[in-house]
């Protein structure tokens, strides 16, 4: 009986994992659930009801954004591509409904892309000029703090660059849109992950790849 202190694990036997390990069908799978892992990791802190605006929390709640909203863009790529290998599985067209989705396409649609190359995976000097030359705020804030510990630091003009690209040069003066973004991005990222993680269970299960034992740690 598997109570909430079990510890439990789902494993491929030796013998199936030598004949397996090589295929892209399982390449596949791994990459989607390092993308579950990722996904789960960035976009947790949306999830928070209790935010204030301290700078460490201001911090975390756009990174998390910021973050949520570029991995969801390789994830959606990375579903676009396994349709050769598991277009006719009913789990995987559930997920790839939500990628495709009128939802999922508008958020992708906010230069996600852009972001993602630009500012997120990779820093690039010449998107902050530009982004800076068209910034009109009477006194920007480069850094703020709470207290004397970095870890309260927060480099909030640098983040306000990236929330540009994302966002619209409206930003930061209405953040109307920053808002809407985090509950639309919540909402599709949620749905994403069971449907990714109900896909993932279904192909190991239908192609006998797994078993489930409790794991000797617990």
């Amino acid at each position: 009986m598997i109570t909430e202190s079990t510890r439990w694990a789902v494993v491929i036997p030796r013998e199936q994992f030598e004949k397996i390990k090589s295929s892209e069908d399982l390449s596949l799978i791994v990459a989607l659930a390092r993308a579950v892992n990722a996904l789960h990791f960035v976009h947790e802190p949306l999830l928070r009801t209790d935010w204030d605006d301290t700078p460490a929390s201001m911090r975390t709640r756009y990174n998390s954004l910021l973050f949520t909203c570029a991995l969801f863009a390789e994830a959606s790529s990375l579903v676009q591509g396994m349709h050769k290998s598991f277009g006719n599985n009913l789990k995987f067209k559930e997920l790839a409904g939500i990628a495709n989705s009128k939802e999922s396409s508008k958020i992708l649609s906010q230069h996600v892309w852009k972001l993602r190359k630009k500012f997120v995976f990779h820093f690039d000097a010449q998107e902050a000029q530009e982004q800076l030359s068209t910034l009109e705020l009477q006194e920007p804030v480069f850094v703020t703090c709470l207290g004397t510990m970095k870890i309260n630091t927060y480099n909030e003009l640098a983040d306000i660059v990236a929330l540009r690209i994302l966002i619209g040069s409206e930003f930061p003066k209405d953040k109307s849109r920053a808002k809407e973004l985090i509950q639309q991005i919540t909402k599709v990222v949620l749905a994403f992950l069971e449907a990714a993680e109900d896909f993932i269970v279904d192909v190991a299960v239908e192609r006998h790849w797994t078993e489930v034992v409790l794991d000797d740690r617990s």
